[in-house]
């Protein structure tokens, strides 16, 4: 049997890695187990009276929580940090900038849920059955735990079309959950490798309420069966994360579109170093997903772990030798903090202007008027200009892999001075409404014609080492 004696989480991790070979042969064989669907009735509905959390979307696909913008800022995995009972742990993830968490778990779950809501965290919740199976249980779950605060989102099997979970099976379970909850969306993320798939991921999330999609573009050379994006026409390097925040927008109109960043290594023993994101690089794939849309940023990795889990790449393999194994368990986990040090910064940013991402875009926008490379290379600016507490912040990347000069007009913003958070300078805009910045290599620009608007974002980046 796959997973015996191995950690639930581990255990999962190879059953998902096998389920793809396992499930078409079980098919032939029709070894594959009936489904029990329950039945439906309208009394299964819940009053909303008895929904403490209740979440909506905006008309421009922003995320609301009884009524409020909410940008979720969330984890996988917190395995540990969920586990500890004096709930240190994820009063630690809060303070980092998280506001939500994954989690899975059956009807016992309620405590370990408290424990989560206590630290002021939310949940996306993969009930048992992941939404494909044990419908009978899942109708039972989502009664009951539905009426705690902490649940955001219900959440499928993961990459499901990777993992060639059966859409009709997932139609049911979402036509289960929606009879008893109708008031968290469900959530589905998947894995794009080819772009001939478009159809097939137009058509799950055609099924969900909040789609999203996993991206780990560091190191460029661990691709894979990816680089045929590269042949289709994305870029080879982390500007793809607003490529396929964008395409996903398109697959889902006017539903909230969740990325999930890369914050773990596929090999950091090999790679060292250059397997995980820069800050640099980690908070330009933030900003650009957000200028392109996204409406909310999961993170694919592990703050802690006290034990060896391969969906964190700690380590990246199991040895024979079990001795040989812990010594790199040890190191994964040395360099797995080191990253932290300053992904941890790029959380908390993301948390302080979680208010300017869920803001109204401003209605009018920028012009780039001209640029310069000094370098060769194809540049590429890109924007989103945000009405804040009655005035406007500019967010503006670059995602190119040169230096770049270029000048901006902002016709809203004539003869006022722009706060450049993070650089300790301020830029003139002049008369005609231009002004003028170099931005280097997927550099991050937020710009404010407000003195306060952002000040605890004041300098925040210049005291990353």
């Amino acid at each position: 049997m796959i997973g015996a004696g191995l950690d639930s989480e581990t255990a999962a991790r190879l059953k998902k890695v096998a389920r793809p070979v396992l499930l078409p042969l079980l098919r032939r064989l029709r070894l594959r187990r009936t489904t029990k669907v329950p039945r439906l009735f309208v009394k299964d509905l819940l009053p909303q009276a008895e929904v403490p959390t209740r979440v909506e979307v905006r008309e421009d696909r922003t995320i609301l929580v009884n009524g409020e913008p909410f940008f979720p800022v969330a984890l996988y995995y917190a395995r540990d940090e969920i586990d500890d009972e004096s709930g240190e742990g994820l009063a630690r993830l809060r303070a980092m900038g998280f506001n939500t968490v994954f989690f899975s778990g059956g009807l016992e779950s309620a405590n370990r849920l408290d424990r989560i809501w206590d630290a002021g965290l939310y949940v996306c919740y993969r009930p048992p059955g992941q939404l494909c199976c044990d419908f009978v249980l899942l109708k039972k779950v989502v009664s009951r735990l539905a009426r705690h605060p902490a649940l955001l989102f219900w959440e499928m099997d993961d990459e499901p079309v990777l993992n060639g979970v059966k859409f009709s099976d997932v139609e049911i379970g979402c036509r289960v959950v929606r009879s008893v909850d109708p008031y968290h969306p469900i959530l589905c993320n998947q894995w794009l490798s080819d772009l001939d798939e478009t159809e097939e991921m137009r058509r799950w999330a055609g099924l969900a309420d909040v789609y999203g999609f996993s991206t780990y573009p560091v190191p460029s050379w661990c691709w894979g069966r990816r680089l045929k994006l590269v042949d289709q026409g994305w870029p080879h390097s982390i500007a793809v994360v607003g490529a396929q925040t964008e395409l996903w927008m398109s697959y889902a109109p006017g539903k909230p579109i969740i990325p999930v960043l890369q914050a773990w290594a596929w090999n950091c023993l090999e790679d060292e170093e250059a397997a995980y994101p820069t800050y640099q690089e980690s908070r330009f794939m933030a900003f650009q997903a957000v200028i392109r849309g996204a409406k909310g940023l999961h993170h694919y990795g592990m703050v802690s772990s006290s034990r060896p889990n391969f969906a964190c790449g700690i380590p990246p393999k199991i040895h024979e030798d079990l001795d040989r194994t812990h010594a790199d368990f040890l190191e994964a986990r040395r360099r797995n903090r080191r990253f932290w040090s300053y992904y941890s910064k790029v959380v908390k940013e993301l948390s302080l202007m979680s208010c300017v991402f869920t803001s109204h875009d401003a209605a009018w926008t920028l012009e780039i008027r001209e640029r310069q490379t000094p370098e060769c290379g194809k540049e590429s600016i890109e924007w989103r200009v945000k009405r804040h507490l009655n005035s406007f912040v500019i967010l503006l990347v670059n995602a190119s892999d040169v230096n770049v000069t270029v000048v901006i007009l902002a016709p809203e913003l004539k003869g006022r001075v722009l706060k450049l958070w993070g650089e300790a300078k301020s830029i003139e805009v002049n008369s005609d409404g231009l002004f003028r910045d170099v931005l280097q290599p997927y550099a991050v620009r937020i710009y404010s014609d407000q003195p306060d608007l952002l000040a605890p974002l004041s300098d925040f980046h210049t005291s990353i080492d």
